[in-house]
C-alpha cells in the first residue's frame, strides 16, 4: 500500500511577460502593477498592493528585473515589495483577467493591454478532480490513481 503524501498549493499565480520600450526590449529594473480584475475591467478582485478599485492602477508598484524584454513574478509572493497576499477566493469568478502596468523610469506608468485572462492551471484541475470524486487531497487521488495503472498493467 502507497501512503498518501499531502500537499498543498501554492498561493501564487506565475506571470511571464515581455516588454518593449519604443520597440526595443527593455533591459534593467522595471516597475510593475497588477490587478485581476473582470472581464469589462470594472472591478478589482485583487492588486499588487491592494488598492485597485473598479481596475484602476494599484498605488505601490512592484520592482523586477527585466533581461531582453522578458520579465516573471509570481503574483502574491509576499516576498517581494508591495505584493500581496493572492486569496483563493479571487478564483470563485468564472472570469478573470490579468491587468498589467509597466514604468521603464523614464516614460511613466503605461497600461499594457489587452488584458490577459486567465486559465485553468493543474493545481485548479486536480482540486476539481478531488472535489468530484470526494478525495481528501490531490495526492490521495494521484496515489489510487497510480495503484489502479499499476494493477491494470500487472
Amino acid at each position: 500500500m502507497v501512503a498518501p503524501v499531502n500537499a498543498t498549493v501554492p498561493h501564487v499565480l506565475n506571470h511571464q511577460g515581455r516588454i518593449a520600450v519604443e520597440g526595443v526590449n527593455f533591459d534593467g529594473v522595471g516597475q510593475f502593477n497588477f490587478a485581476l480584475v473582470n472581464a469589462d475591467g470594472t472591478y478589482s478582485y485583487w492588486s499588487n498592493d491592494g488598492s485597485s478599485e473598479a481596475g484602476s492602477q494599484p498605488g505601490s508598484a512592484v520592482s523586477l528585473d527585466v533581461s531582453k524584454g522578458l520579465y516573471s513574478v509570481l503574483l502574491g509572493d509576499m516576498t517581494l515589495e508591495n505584493m500581496s497576499v493572492l486569496p483563493s477566493t479571487v478564483f470563485d469568478n468564472d472570469v478573470v483577467y490579468l491587468r498589467v502596468w509597466f514604468n521603464d523610469g523614464i516614460n511613466g506608468f503605461e497600461l499594457i493591454g489587452p488584458d490577459h485572462r486567465l486559465a485553468a492551471a493543474p493545481w485548479a484541475l486536480a482540486a476539481e478532480m478531488v472535489a468530484s470524486v470526494g478525495g481528501s487531497s490531490a495526492a490521495d487521488v494521484h496515489s489510487a490513481e497510480v495503484l489502479a495503472n499499476a494493477a491494470t498493467h500487472a
